[in-house]
């Protein structure tokens, strides 16, 4: 068995050879999907304006054209462009990702110092999109593998035609985060435009869908998805196992679009914390007979024809703490049969959220419950919000939301509670850190005694039962954290003298050997 991991890049492991036209400083490459300020490198037959130790950085002026500045403040204010002299086009420029041709320093916030990651060099797995990553590595992967493909940065893959996520392969991952680390490719939440400004973007550009995860074991995570014209669908989720999350997924201007749908068996899933505005048909769509043990928890839907739609009486599912507002339907008809519905959010007025069973549904929420609703940002305004603190605690559900925000959040010692909907408010108290202390040597029968050095606060009194002790004390980030160690065995022969030694903890753990003397005659 084998973690296999593979870099989506712009312009993959080689880049992209462009056209550039001395004439009009332009540089022409169809759908190049370049955010402005992203850096590049250029290398190939070159323009004496540019060089190969020299970045560029790139403003878009259309799908197919960009001009190219002296820095990324300056590509983003459109100032500083470069000119080139003359009036001759160079057809062979290449232009290469600042993650591929820096690899030393852009990497470094990845902890990571080379590409080594994703193969040897000169043959790394580093592909221009998940188009060519699927592609590829479809034919390259075992039944025992797993495949990660890890967005590095922000740009727009437009596709033609649907990603179908069933690789022969034990499991498969695509994910914003590098190295554990989330990357320029996450949309942080952002809804603005999509296609300009939101980290890493699949973009459908006709009437096609995105990804059909029609395998097993798979999982979407953190990043945007823009579906356009009539008969899309974002995600269809067929298969088993298949965990849609951390996902900003928004419609444009077609009609009868779907921006997630779970369609038979579509087994064990889980689809949460996701944000999903402006689909012309149904926001998420649970089709008759599917989703048997699958949950849908916490996520978001806004500005859509219909948000959620559950069909037919074989529909199964549970759905917990999902907010649908603004929608033409929130919620449609009741509830259908043979699913486990609870904490769900609406409006004051319209139809009921989804509810089974004695539990009260909350049915309150109104725009004043967001930061600044009307332009789509959907983070909690307060702590009087409706939704915080008004949800359940969802069973094996994930510990974070989709700002990476733990859940439930730290509330200072008092009840936690989690919130409705895929951001967690932030109560404003930090989570106290532990230092998991490893003590050896020590002979059983001994008293372990820390206590802070101002000798105000005991963090652990008790006898050793084995030579091993392992204490886990709260890290204050104060005096109290100053600790004195002390250890002895005295109310049973043989008896040992007192062993003592200082320590300042830090959040982590740490590891002492203990030396006990013997404290009575020979």
């Amino acid at each position: 068995m084998a973690t296999v991991y593979s870099l989506i890049a712009w312009g993959g492991r080689t880049g992209k050879t462009v056209s550039l036209s001395a004439s009009t400083d332009v540089v022409t490459l169809t759908n190049h999907g370049l955010r402005d300020g992203t850096k590049l490198w250029p290398s190939g037959t070159l323009p004496a304006e540019l060089n190969t130790s020299t970045p560029v950085y790139a403003r878009s002026t259309a799908d197919n054209t960009f001009t190219l500045h002296t820095s990324s403040a300056g590509a983003i204010a459109n100032t500083g462009q470069i000119t080139f002299a003359g009036s001759s086009t160079y057809a062979a420029v290449v232009l290469k990702s600042d993650l591929v041709a820096n690899a030393a320093s852009a990497l470094a916030p990845y902890g990571l110092s080379d590409l080594s990651r994703w193969g040897s060099s000169g043959s790394e797995r580093i592909y221009d999109g998940l188009t060519n990553w699927r592609s590829v590595r479809n034919g390259a992967t075992t039944a025992y593998d797993t495949e990660i493909a890890e967005l590095g940065e922000a740009f727009v893959e437009t596709i033609t035609s649907e990603i179908t996520l069933n690789m022969a392969c034990a499991e498969t991952k695509i994910t914003s985060l590098v190295n554990g680390v989330r990357s320029s490719a996450f949309h942080a939440g952002y809804v603005g435009s999509l296609l300009t400004t939101s980290g890493y973007c699949l973009f459908a550009s006709g009437a096609i869908n995105g990804l059909n995860a029609s395998g097993g074991n798979i999982t979407i995570d953190g990043f945007a998805e823009h579906i356009y014209n009539s008969g899309s669908f974002g995600v269809t989720v067929s298969g088993y196992n298949t965990e849609v999350k951390n996902m900003l997924i928004r419609g444009g201007s077609g009609g009868s679009m779907c921006a997630i749908q779970l369609i038979q068996p579509a087994v064990m899933s889980k689809i949460h914390h996701n944000i999903i505005l402006e689909t012309g048909w149904v926001a998420l769509y649970s089709g008759g007979g599917q989703g048997a043990g699958s949950v849908i928890y916490n996520n978001l839907i806004h500005d859509c024809y219909v948000g959620f739609y559950g069909e037919g009486s074989l529909n199964r599912g549970t759905y917990y703490n999902n907010i649908a507002v603004g929608n033409g339907t929130n919620w449609h008809s009741s509830s259908p049969s043979n699913m486990v519905a609870a904490y769900n959010f609406g409006e004051s007025t319209g139809n009921t959220p989804w509810n089974t069973g004695a539990t009260t549904y909350v049915n309150t929420m109104v725009s004043g419950d967001f930061v600044d609703y009307a332009n789509h940002d959907f983070t909690t305004s307060s702590a009087s919000a409706h939704q915080v603190d008004a949800a359940i605690a969802v069973p094996l559900a994930a510990a974070f939301d989709l700002l990476g925000n733990e859940v439930p959040n730290y509330n200072n010692g008092a009840a936690e509670y989690w919130d409705g909907g895929p951001i967690e408010f932030n109560h404003g108290y930090i989570r106290p850190a532990s230092h998991e202390l490893t003590l050896t040597n020590v002979v059983v029968g001994s008293r372990v005694f820390i206590r802070d050095q101002a000798d105000t606060t005991t963090h652990h009194d008790d006898i050793a039962a084995s030579s091993t002790v392992v204490v886990t004390v709260t890290v204050y980030g104060d005096t109290k954290d100053n600790w004195r160690i002390r250890i002895r065995k005295a109310s049973a022969s043989p008896y040992y003298q007192p062993y003592e030694t200082l320590m300042t903890a830090t959040a982590g753990e740490s590891s002492i050997y203990v030396s006990q003397i013997p404290d009575e005659p020979l």
